[in-house]
Parts: structure tokens; sequence; C-alpha cells
């Protein structure tokens, strides 16, 4: 049984799906103690269905058959299906939305999961497949017909009636377990799911507190505190996110965002609400966070530094909801191309841990800018879709290079044409760090995906130099202009969508550092 699992496990790679010996500690570790498993159960893979890695919800492929973990979202009979009952389940299996359904009033939600509902369903029905156990034969013997001599033997004359063949042996099949009593879910109704997938999309690229938690797996009772202080304005598959500001964890103070306002309630104020298509600024300072210049909230229970990754959270996802809701009216593709956005996600926390590495330990506030400006510099690709979409290139290489060469022009331009940021030497460092890291590391990426952007990393490196170390900003678009030589359509595009967000770009750069 192991040997089989495994050859199909082993034959499987997606993101999000993790298979022996390869399981990180970690995800092994919350899995055990999450999904009910005995503990002589041997864990063959992981599917992690979080949106931060921490499988603390997911499935797991054991030597006792399938355990898994939902959130609140999905609704299951059960949350263990045996390797017998899996063999005899297959009529049962499909997919809706981000559900797997796995037969007997069984399902798995996986909105949260790097890995697709319709590859798990295609590595479900490869591994029934391998489990299926054939027909042995009964013996190598030829048999003659009744009737009939055996080749080289004489005829036989019986003087007995010849008995019919024993019928076969049909084992019985194995009891099947008693469905328990299925969960009614704690509301009615559904996410919406690209609301879901905008948020997962930017809540991957920040290290968010742990008192923050984002659909769909935010407590019950927090959605339930929160509903009872909005006398109901607030709806619960509305909720996208709840940063709780409490100290017993109550959400009693709270903001929550979602896909049409940020609500905030504080412990001596009233419930108050920013429209997302009002909003023209967020900012903070230390622990108040500011929207439209307005004290919208105070954070006590959050460190400063938690505050300003869950500001510069806030502006990067408002963003991507107000370009939603204008994009539900006008019918467009989703903000940022998926395989941009799958690459951002993969390499956001090595391009900070690429910067931090070269800080001193007993600089925290150098580390803090690390932090703020990397989010920055991320989030400037949302900046630039918003002008690209209508001129992307369809070759996956050329519209990564795109993209890249327009992200990093439109930061450079945000620093040199204000002298605010540009008189500060330790901005200049930290911001070449972290954009030459960016650079190598969307390289490493696609080309581990055999992607094989043109020109190579080096044009983009001496792009950024160019720029930055010019006398002035003339100067440097001129050498701009030496290093990518003929302008190509797409790099047109790209530098005219630089020159068009460059202010947006510096105003989120002073808000956020």
């Amino acid at each position: 049984m192991e040997k089989k699992v495994l050859g199909v496990l082993q034959n499987f790679h997606f993101e999000g799906l993790y298979v022996a010996p390869d399981i990180p500690r970690k995800k092994a570790d919350n899995a055990a103690a999450s999904y009910g498993m005995p503990s002589s159960a041997k864990v063959f893979a992981i599917v992690d269905s979080t949106v931060f890695g921490s499988a603390k919800n997911g499935l797991a492929f054991t030597s006792h058959g399938l355990f898994w973990k939902n959130d609140w979202t999905t609704t299951s009979a059960k949350t263990h299906m045996p390797w017998e009952e899996f063999k005899a389940t297959t009529q049962g299996r499909a997919t809706k939305g981000s559900e797997l359904f796995l037969g007997n009033g069984c399902a798995f939600g996986m909105a949260g999961s790097s890995m697709k509902p319709e590859a798990l369903l295609q590595l479900l029905e490869k591994l029934a497949e391998q489990l299926q156990e054939p027909a042995e034969p009964v013996g190598h013997a030829v048999e003659a017909p009744i009737g009939q001599p055996a080749t080289g033997q004489a005829p036989v004359v019986r003087e007995e009636p010849v008995s019919a063949p024993p019928a076969a042996v049909i084992p019985p099949r194995p009891p099947q377990p008693e469905p328990e009593p299925i969960r009614k879910p704690a509301f009615e109704g559904s996410y919406q799911q690209d609301q879901l997938q905008i948020l997962n999309a930017v809540a991957k690229r920040h290290r968010l507190s742990h008192q923050i938690q984002v659909a769909p797996s935010i407590k019950v009772y927090k959605v339930e505190k929160v509903i009872e202080i909005s006398a109901g304005q607030i709806k619960p598959y509305d909720i996208l996110m709840i940063v709780d500001n409490t100290f017993l964890q109550t959400a009693k103070d709270f903001l929550v965002v979602t896909a049409q306002a940020v609500w905030a309630k504080g412990t001596l104020r009233k419930l108050e609400q920013f429209p997302i298509s009002e909003i023209r600024s967020i900012r903070c300072e230390a622990k108040n966070l500011y929207i439209n210049d307005y004290d919208f909230q105070y954070f006590d229970q959050l460190s400063e530094n938690e505050v300003l990754v869950m500001t510069n959270m806030l502006k990067e996802l408002v963003v991507a909801l107000g370009n939603q809701q204008q994009r539900s009216v006008g019918g467009g593709e989703p903000q940022l191309p998926h395989l941009l956005d799958n690459v951002l996600s993969a390499i956001y926390d090595d391009v900070i841990n690429d910067a931090v590495s070269r800080m001193r330990l007993d600089n925290p506030q150098g580390r803090e800018l690390i932090t703020a400006l990397t989010d920055c510099c991320f989030a400037t690709f949302l900046l630039v879709s918003a002008r690209l979409q209508e001129h992307q290139s369809s070759d996956r290489a050329e519209m990564l290079g795109q993209y890249l060469l327009a992200q990093t022009l439109a930061t450079v331009f945000a620093l040199r044409s204000s002298d605010e940021l540009w008189s500060s030497l330790e901005l200049q460092v930290a911001y070449m760090m972290i954009q030459g890291r960016l650079i190598y590391r969307v390289f490493g990426q696609t080309e581990r995906a055999g992607i094989d952007m043109y020109p190579g990393q080096e044009c983009y490196v001496q792009a950024l130099r160019s720029v930055m170390e010019a006398g002035s900003l003339d100067d440097g678009l001129d050498a701009l202009r030496d290093v990518l030589g003929e302008i190509t359509r797409a790099n047109q595009k790209a530098i005219e969508a630089a020159f068009e967000c460059a202010d947006q770009v510096q105003e989120m750069f002073i808000e956020g550092l």
C-alpha cells in the first residue's frame, strides 16, 4: 500500500503539495495536531490549504487513509476516509468552485490553497486507479472446452454427467462506516471567489500579525461579534479580513475589510467606515491608522512594525479591490497576470530575507525600513498593471520583462523626483539592495519555470543603475536609452506606464516610509 501511494504522489508536482520526505517540519506538526490523525499514522503527503502556509487546514495522505481539516466555510460529513472507502467512492469525486468532493458527503475546501481542486482530483483519480487490486488468475493450465479432448490426449469417456464449473466466490464488500451527521455551515451563503483570489494574492506578500485573520480562515466567533456590533450592516461572507485589537481576542475592538468598505470600531468610538471607492490615502503614524488623513483607528495590541506592515497591505488591497469594482462594471481581466502573481508570491519572503541578512543585528530600524520599502516595491506592480493591461504582451517572457521594467523605472523615477526621498542616502542604499534582489529572484523563479526572459538579468540591473547613478534624471533617461538599445513596443509601453504612475508610487513611498 505504502509503495503504491508514494509511487503516485511522487510523480505529481504541484505548488501546495508536499510529499515525503520533503514535508516541512512545521507543516507536518501542524497537520498532526489539527487533522485528527492517530499517532500511528504514517504521513505520505500534505496538501496545504492555508493562505499563509501553516497547513493548519489541509489534507493528509496517510497509511490510515485521508485525513483533512476545513475552514468554517466548507461542510463535510466527516474528515477521515479509509483507503477501502476511498476505493469505493469513485463516482462521488468531483470539483465545484474551490471545493473538492470526495464522495459519501465528504468535501475538502481549497479556497486558500495554491493547489487547484482540479489538480488534486487528477491525483486522486490516478491514486484510485493504482489501488484497485487486479484479479488474480486461478491457474496457468489451459482447459479444453467441455466434451473436447485436450491436445495430445485420447478422448475420455465420461460415465457421469459433467458437473457445472463452481461459481466464482465473490468476497463480501467491507462494511461501510456510518456517515456522520452533516454539519450545517455557520452562516448561509458563500464567498465570491474573485474577491478571495485578490485577497489571498495580496496577503501572501505581507507578514501579517497573528491578530489579523483573512478569509476564508476567520474564526466563527469573531465573525459573529462583528455582525452583532454592526447590527447586521456587515454580512458574514463580505468579511475579507479582521484585525482583532483586543487583548483577549474577543473582536470587540476591530478593523474589518470588505470588498465595499473598510470598517473600524474602537473601544471608545462608534462604528465607522470608508467606502473603498472614496479612499484616497492610507498611512500610519506609530500605532495610529489614517484614512484620507482622518484618524481612523488606534491599534494598541499591535506593535508599530505590525501596524506598518498592515498599512502597506491595506494600501495594496484597497487598490486591488477598487480596480476589481471597476472591472465588474467594465468586465476586465484579473489585475495581475496569473503567472506574474505566482512569481511575486513565491519570491516575496526571499527578497526580504536577502536584504535583512545584510543588515546588522543591532539595527531594528533598518529592518523595519527594509520591510516597508519591500512592500512598496511589490505594490508598485499593482500600480503599473492598471496601465499595462490593455498593452500587455501575449508572450509570457516578454510580459514578465515588461512588468519588471515598468516597476523598476516607476520606483526609480519616484525616488529621484522627490527631494525628500532622494536626500536620504540610507534609503537609496536600501532601495538598490531590495530592487537588485527582486530582479535577481524574478529571473531565478522564471528560469525554474522554464521561461527564458530576454533581455537578460544584467540589462535590468544596468537600467536600474543608469538612472540611479546619473547626475540628473534627464541624464539617467539618456543612459537608459543606451542600455535598452532598440526600444520594442512592449518596452515603450512599460516606460510610459512607469512615468504615468510615478507620482502615485512616490506618494506611496512617502506615506509608507
